[in-house]
C-alpha cells in the first residue's frame, strides 16, 4: 500500500488541478506546480506562523472577555444606576429575594453581577477573565491552526 505522500508524488502534475492538499498526520503536503515537479511542505516551515497565529487568537480571546463580561452584565439589566425593570436581572433579582426569604443575600451570583454592573471589574475579576477569554481563544485557535 502506497503511504499519502507516495500516492501524491505518483500523480502526474498535469492531472493537478488544486493548488495545495492537507494530509492527516504529521505531514502537510503543498503541491506546488514548479514545471513537473512536487515539493514536499513539512509542518516545521510554518510552526512561527501557527503559533503567532495562536498568541493572536489567545490575547483578542483575553482582551474580549475584559470588555465582554461586564457590557454582556449590564445587557442582563444589572446597570450603574441599578437593576433595570422587566429585565432578566429584576426576574433573578426576584427570584433570589424569594430564595432567601425576602432580601438579596450578600455574595450571591445577583450581588457578584450588581457589583460588576455598577463599578466594572475589579483587577482580580479582570485577570480572571482574562486567562479565561485568554485560555478560550487559544483552545478555539488551535482548532483552526
Amino acid at each position: 500500500m502506497l503511504s499519502p505522500n507516495q500516492l501524491i508524488h505518483s500523480v502526474p502534475a498535469e492531472l493537478l488541478s488544486v493548488n495545495s492538499v492537507r494530509v492527516k498526520g504529521s505531514k502537510l503536503t503543498e503541491l506546488n506546480k514548479q514545471g513537473d515537479q512536487i515539493l514536499p511542505l513539512h509542518w516545521e516551515n510554518h510552526r512561527d506562523s501557527f503559533t503567532m497565529a495562536r498568541v493572536l487568537a489567545a490575547a483578542a480571546g483575553a482582551g474580549l472577555a475584559v470588555v465582554g463580561v461586564p457590557a454582556a452584565i449590564g445587557a442582563l439589566g444589572f446597570t450603574a444606576a441599578g437593576i433595570t425593570a422587566g429585565s432578566i436581572a429584576s426576574w433573578m433579582m426576584s427570584a433570589a429575594a424569594i430564595a432567601n426569604g425576602g432580601g438579596v443575600a450578600a455574595g450571591s451570583v445577583v450581588a457578584f453581577f450588581q457589583t460588576v454592573g455598577a463599578a466594572g471589574l475589579s483587577a482580580a475579576g479582570s485577570t480572571v477573565a482574562a486567562g479565561i477569554g485568554g485560555a478560550a481563544g487559544a483552545v478555539v485557535a488551535a482548532c483552526f491552526f
